[in-house]
Order: structure tokens, then C-alpha cells, then sequence
């Protein structure tokens, strides 16, 4: 299990990797592509001054691999000392995963759709995801703690939990046409507010959960018992580091009681904070190119019974503002001392005379990530 506590930290053996029991070894893990000439050729010199040098790099594709050697031999280094390593299979979906024994720990999703687990032990000082997350590298990190020795977990016999340990959530409102409408009819006294925050240089972003309010996958999402208008609100989350740097994306759901907010604005963290209001997960993904965002879709399916009451799509072409744009305000004066994620806003809202019920099923689907799937519950109002 993964816990507070100091966990001793274990070498990793080098014949683990092909690396020579002697050698002093220089590891770059990140995207080849941010090699810049000047570090290649200091990375050059190092290994012709130093006999026992090796240089460990990832090997992301044969054109690059080659082009690498090509500037080795160049600049005189002898290339039987500068190793490539393949990365890890979809290293870059990380996972929070429980196990049977009821340890928790974090896994690397692969392209078959098996777990392998994270070593964390093998850097110090590194206890759960958000410590990945919040490195300088998490896909070099990860790449380098997985654990070659354990084979592969079936997804069928693990849990996979939210993602988050003990990070902020905050969430953007009115960043999609559709949502502008719907807040300025749930809320007529209200409506020129919304309609302005819209276009305003300013973005509405509000506290939305802490870590213990939040849902993983196929976990209870939760309606207000004094609320009869509640709907789910699919939206793409940002990941964001303890240093304010966008790092990846899951799925979220900002549950939200449109009855208590229309009925106020200032009713507003009561509608949207409460136990059980939020959904993240199923995991953090960290794409190597910017999203395609007209091919980005968002889609939200709502079953009843089994019966599916609702259904809509969107994509994030939709949406008015920029992930670099939200994060900036709000890391404005605000610091994120263990990281956040940042809802980013819906574009996909039900009618007005639908509400969601106990029982219901809530699916949110979004290319690239995956889906995320969460019963909901609702308790007796109060008397």
C-alpha cells in the first residue's frame, strides 16, 4: 500500500535494463524531440571525456533513433555507449489502481488494455500518482518506475479508483454556448451575469471538490435530497502539476443542483459542493501531440431502468476558451500547493423537465480517454 509513511527506496538493478555495472549513466526520458543540438553535443563531449559514460535514451522511432547515431558518429562519440530503450506500451495513461488485497497502487494502462504496475520505491521521496504527476517528467517517470518484474494485471481482477489523492478540484463555468443558455433559463434574475461572463475577459471558475467528495469509476454519484432538479454535467478535465504546468486530461462530472443555483447565484457552492458531487477518472491521459479538438467528442448517455433517457454530444471545438487561458487564472494568486484538476465546462446539457433520479446510470465518453461510468443515488429529502 502507498501511504504517508517514508518508504525505503530500492535500487533498481542495472541488469534490469542492459546498463553495465560501472557505468556512469546519463538518462534523458523525455520526447526526443526536445533535444536541442546544444545539449546532444554536450551530452557528446561527456561521453568522450568520460570512458565509462553511457547515454540511456528512449527510442521513440527508428527516423529519430538513426538520425541520433548519425550526429554520434559526427561528433566522434563512439555510439555502442548511447542505449535506447523502448517506452513502456500506452505509457501514457496512467491509473490508480486497488488490488485484490486491498493495497492500493498506480499502474501504466497498455495498449491490450493490461495494468502494469509503478515501482515507486525506486525514487525516493515518491508515495502515489500525484507524486508522478507533479514531477518534471511524468512520462519519463513513468516509463523508467514500471515494474518489469510483475507481469501484467487483468483488468477484470483490479479497481480502478479516481485519480486524484490529495490534489484541489475546481471547475470553469459558461465556456460553451449551450451552457450559457441553460444557466440564463435556470436563472432569470441572474441571466445578464451569465450572458456576460461569457465574452468577459474573466472566466468563471469556482472550488468545485476535495478529494474525499470525489467518485471513481462505477462509484455513487450523488443528488441533493433537497434538490429537484439535478442534472450530470460531462466536461474534459485538466491535470494540472503543483507548478501550475498543464500535465494531462480525464473525464469529469460536475453533478450540479440547477434548482438551488437558479433560485440564487450565491446559492452556487451549495448546488455544485456536497458529498459525492463530483466524478473523475477512469484515467489520466498524457498525449504526446496537442488534442484534436473538433475530433475530441464529449458524449453524455443517461440509462433508467436500463433504458436510455437521455443522450448528447458536443465537442471541444465548441467550447470558448483555451486550457492554457483557464489554468492561467486560475493559478492567479492562487497556488496549487499538491496540483489540481480543472473542469473545464460543459457543452452538453439535458431539458429543462428532465432531472436525475436514484438508480440512474451516468456514462461519459470522451475520444481518447475512454469512459466513465457512475450509478447515482439520492437519499429522502429532509422533513
Amino acid at each position: 500500500p502507498l501511504t504517508r509513511d517514508e518508504t525505503p527506496v530500492r535500487e533498481a538493478k542495472r541488469d534490469e535494463f542492459n546498463l553495465p555495472e560501472h557505468a556512469f549513466v546519463m538518462a534523458a526520458f523525455g520526447n526526443v524531440y526536445k533535444i536541442t543540438p546544444e545539449m546532444f553535443a554536450a551530452w557528446m563531449e561527456i561521453l568522450k571525456e568520460i570512458p565509462r559514460a553511457i547515454l540511456w535514451l528512449i527510442d521513440d522511432n527508428t527516423t529519430t533513433t538513426t538520425n541520433l547515431k548519425a550526429h554520434a558518429i559526427k561528433a566522434g562519440a563512439d555510439i555502442d555507449r548511447i542505449l535506447f530503450t523502448p517506452r513502456a506500451s500506452h505509457e501514457d495513461y496512467r491509473a490508480k489502481l486497488k488490488l485484490a488485497d486491498g493495497s492500493i497502487r498506480v499502474a501504466l494502462l497498455e495498449r491490450e488494455g493490461a495494468f502494469r504496475l509503478l515501482d515507486l520505491t525506486q525514487v525516493a521521496r515518491m508515495r502515489c500518482l500525484m507524486d508522478v504527476l507533479n514531477s518534471n517528467d511524468p512520462i519519463g517517470l513513468a516509463n523508467f518506475l514500471v515494474d518489469r518484474k510483475a507481469p501484467p494485471l487483468d483488468p477484470r481482477l483490479v479497481t480502478v479508483l479516481a485519480p486524484i489523492d490529495e490534489q484541489e478540484v475546481w471547475a470553469a463555468g459558461v465556456t460553451y454556448k449551450r451552457s450559457q443558455v441553460a444557466r440564463m433559463e435556470e436563472s432569470k434574475a441572474a441571466a445578464s451575469h451569465y450572458d456576460k461572463v461569457y465574452t468577459a475577459p474573466r472566466p468563471e471558475i469556482f472550488f468545485k471538490a476535495t478529494a474525499n467528495r470525489v467518485s471513481g469509476p462505477d462509484q455513487p454519484l450523488r443528488v441533493r435530497a433537497d434538490s429537484g432538479w439535478s442534472v450530470p454535467e460531462p466536461e474534459l478535465a485538466l491535470v494540472i502539476s503543483s507548478r501550475g504546468t498543464h500535465v494531462g486530461f480525464t473525464i469529469g462530472n460536475d453533478m450540479s443542483a440547477r434548482d438551488i443555483e437558479g433560485e440564487n447565484p450565491l446559492y452556487l457552492p451549495q448546488a455544485k459542493l456536497y458529498n459525492q458531487c463530483c466524478g473523475l477518472g477512469p484515467f489520466v491521459w498524457i498525449p504526446e501531440e496537442p488534442l484534436d479538438r473538433p475530433a475530441t467528442k464529449i458524449k453524455l448517455t443517461i440509462l433508467r431502468a436500463e433504458v436510455t433517457v437521455f443522450q448528447g454530444q458536443t465537442d471541444l471545438d465548441q467550447m470558448q476558451r483555451g486550457f492554457d487561458e483557464l489554468i492561467g487564472w486560475l493559478i492567479r494568486e492562487n497556488d496549487l500547493v499538491c496540483g489540481a484538476f480543472l473542469l473545464t465546462g460543459t457543452g452538453v446539457v439535458p431539458p429543462d423537465a428532465f432531472t436525475l433520479n436514484d438508480g440512474d446510470k451516468v456514462s461519459i465518453e470522451i475520444t481518447g480517454i475512454g469512459t466513465l461510468n457512475n450509478p447515482i443515488v439520492k437519499a429522502s429529502p429532509p422533513q
